[in-house]
């Protein structure tokens, strides 16, 4: 896949598409360094550690009866499963999709000023392996 814009992104939660409700997805990795440098070195060496990800996504807000909300809250503190894609299409070499388990740790039911639209963000935090697959 070429560059492109971000307009059609797939996100589902718990199994669950949720992608007509997004407004932003990012998914945010780091991986720890840990430092090893010995006594008589001159340069710093270091060596990989641990990997790390979390999902910060901001829905718009829909307190319907089995809406969004209501799906959200009941898994907030828990963890679930998640899938997110560039775009609707199949997965595929130009269409990865990573997947993995996550903790819905920050949820924000309420939020904005008059007039505004009405959002739900929302931080998971990754529990065991991201995966990334083209197929």
């Amino acid at each position: 896949m070429a560059s492109f814009v971000l307009t059609d992104a797939y996100v589902a939660i718990n199994s669950v598409d949720w992608s007509s409700k997004v407004r932003e997805i990012k998914i945010n990795t780091s991986a720890d360094v840990v430092e090893n440098t010995a006594m008589g070195a001159s340069w710093k060496t270091r060596l990989p550690s641990l990997k790390d990800f979390s999902l910060d996504i901001t829905f718009n807000q829909d307190h319907a009866n089995s809406g969004l909300d209501d799906s959200l809250w009941a898994l907030f503190g828990t963890s679930t499963t998640f899938e997110i894609r560039p775009t609707s299409s199949s997965v595929g070499s130009s269409n990865p999709k990573w997947t993995g388990s996550a903790i819905l740790q920050d949820y924000q039911p309420i939020g904005g000023s008059v007039g505004s639209n009405a959002e739900l963000p929302v931080k998971f935090m990754g529990t065991g392996a991201l995966t990334r697959a083209e197929s």
